[in-house]
């Protein structure tokens, strides 16, 4: 086989492998663009939801691991904490000023509520947004961690909701069903008075977030644009090839037949 027709077929199979790859990379990059929208990928749960978490949301315990511990995107449904009668409840139980909202993984403290403010005045905020919505004060800091974007979690992994500031200032709206948790301490089915960090050592799976989704099909997309721009070029070498080939082909035609006129007009001269 001439080394033009050799070099053209290589970058023919060069072109089509780069295809293929560059089609499937774009494929797998659009499916993982739609789960991580969907709020897929794992969450970072040190250990599942309680199965006895409160105020009539242990009813909805699919919900509330799917929520808190594998997705950071969505949220239970608005208003599902008026359904369950929350404040209802909360008036009932409490015993002093305020009521203390525990992680539904690990047990943990996160919002003590309300503060400087009216019981009234949480619910009323509550109701307008549809969750439960805290302020600043009403946080507990060391255990809550507000991640770029607004996303918030506990130190222990659960997501619980995002932060989203109105001209007063951050409100915290968070599900209901991941600070429902009993305190870890009582001996809830949730989690013990170990610290959440020792408690998922060596344990923990490896998961995937949204966040990291996103990055990996971040990734997908740019390895997916690279082939294509690797394919693109492929082809054009392949077609320059073509070309100079044609023009090869084209010149030695041109000198054979010069060469056959001349030897019509002096037979028996040797070339």
């Amino acid at each position: 086989m001439p080394n033009g027709s050799k070099v053209r077929s290589d970058a023919i199979a060069v072109t089509q492998n780069l295809q293929m790859a560059g089609g499937l990379l774009s494929f797998v990059g659009c499916v993982c663009l739609v789960f991580s929208f969907m709020g897929g990928g794992g969450g970072e749960c040190i250990r599942p939801v309680a199965k006895d978490i409160r105020w009539g949301t242990a009813d909805d315990w699919d919900m509330a691991e799917h929520i808190c511990c594998h997705n950071t995107q969505f949220a239970e449904p608005s208003g599902y904490f008026a359904r369950e009668n929350l404040f209802s409840q909360l008036r009932q139980e409490k015993t002093g000023s305020t009521v203390t909202f525990y992680d539904s993984v690990c047990g943990l403290p996160l919002f003590e509520a309300p503060i400087g403010r009216s019981m009234a005045a949480l619910e009323q905020e509550s109701i307008a947004h549809g969750w439960p919505s805290f302020r600043p004060a009403e946080m507990i800091a060391e255990n809550v961690i507000i991640h770029t974007g607004g996303r918030m979690s506990s130190v222990c992994g659960t997501h619980l909701g995002h932060n989203l500031p109105d001209y007063t200032g951050d409100r915290y709206c968070i599900d209901l069903v991941c600070i429902a948790g009993h305190p870890a301490e009582a001996g809830g089915s949730n989690g013990s008075s170990v610290a959440p960090e020792l408690a998922g050592a060596g344990e923990r799976p490896f998961s995937w977030s949204s966040t990291d989704t996103a990055y990996l099909c971040f990734g997908l997309a740019v390895l997916s644009c690279a082939l294509s721009h690797s394919s693109a070029a492929a082809r054009i070498a392949a077609c320059a090839d073509r070309r100079r080939q044609r023009r090869a082909s084209a010149a030695g035609a041109s000198g054979a037949g010069v060469g056959s006129i001349k030897e019509d007009l002096e037979p028996g001269v040797r070339q």
